[in-house]
Formats: structure tokens, C-alpha cells, sequence
């Protein structure tokens, strides 16, 4: 028994030398006991990739202009939570995971905020030490303020009551 050629869908015989892009090879069984080789034409249409015409891999850094801007947009008493969250994300280089696990005493002390912070990372469990600008400093201050949030508290608490913080879902929307 040997595969033979049969007509692919569009009614027309070709043997595998001739193929062309887009068809593949498929074998199935013939009502005969014989192995029949099925041509099939791979019909998409004019799909275009999602990505056709974008660069792959990491995206560029924010330039100092750009981190600007959208400070000046989130500077709001109705955005304060995100201009923190977004201020302590570009100066701490910290991952969502470790933001949203951040706790009032964390960043500052008896009710100051303060000009560095330390915090072990979660992945890693390593130390991380970094810098908190004036503009955040203030932000941070007044979010804690706002909240009435404790040193105990986490920074970013959660609106549903079963979970302690925000998550990390809710930080990347």
C-alpha cells in the first residue's frame, strides 16, 4: 500500500513536489483500505500578525520629559493613589509585587516620610535600598494622611475587605 494522490479542496490533483505556501500534508484513510496523502490549501485570508510593523523585545525607558507629564496629569487629590504608586515604581525600580506589599513603615516614621527606604524584594529575598524624591515625599505624606493609615497599615490597602492590599492585577490596570 502506498499513499496515492488525491484532489485537494479546491478540485484540483498536484503531487508533493508541487506544493505550494500555505498547503500542508495530511494523511488519512481511504474508504478502500488504502492511505490516501489529502493536499490541503490553508485559505486565511489577508490576516495581518499583531506585532507586523513593531519592534520586538523591550520597550524604550520613559524619558525624564514623558515621567513629567504624567506626574503633572496624576497630580489630583482624585488621582493621589496612583501618582504614589507610579512615583515609588519609577524611583524604587521595584516589581508590582513588591510595591503593593509595601507597609506605612516601610516608608517613613512617626508620621515623616523618609529620604531612603529599604525593603527585601520578594522573588529575590535580597535587601533593596532606594531614594525618595522631595515630590514623592509629599505625595506619600498626604495619601497617608488622607487614608488615615497606621504604620502597620499597608500603603496600599485594598477596597474589597478580603484581601489586605492591593493586589497585583488591580495595580496593572
Amino acid at each position: 500500500m502506498r499513499p496515492t494522490k488525491k484532489s485537494n479542496l479546491s478540485g484540483n490533483s498536484r503531487g508533493v513536489d508541487n506544493l505550494t505556501k500555505g498547503e500542508r500534508l495530511q494523511w488519512s484513510s481511504h474508504p478502500t483500505s488504502e492511505f490516501a496523502l489529502n493536499v490541503r490549501v490553508k485559505r486565511g485570508g489577508n490576516k495581518v500578525p499583531w506585532n507586523k510593523g513593531k519592534q520586538p523585545g523591550q520597550k524604550l525607558p520613559l524619558s525624564l520629559k514623558e515621567v513629567r507629564t504624567i506626574r503633572r496629569r496624576l497630580n489630583s487629590d482624585r488621582q493621589m493613589r496612583e501618582l504614589v504608586l507610579f512615583s515609588l515604581a519609577i524611583e524604587s525600580n521595584l516589581g508590582a509585587c513588591d510595591l503593593v506589599r509595601l507597609r506605612v513603615r516601610d516608608v517613613g516614621k512617626e508620621g515623616q516620610v523618609a529620604s531612603q527606604a529599604t525593603l527585601r524584594r520578594l522573588r529575590t529575598n535580597r535587601p533593596v535600598q532606594f531614594a525618595i524624591s522631595e515630590d514623592a515625599r509629599i505625595a506619600i505624606a498626604a495619601w497617608i494622611a488622607r487614608e488615615n493609615l497606621k504604620p502597620a497599615d499597608y500603603l496600599f490597602p485594598s477596597r474589597l475587605h478580603e484581601s489586605p492590599h492591593l493586589s497585583t492585577r488591580q495595580y496593572g490596570r
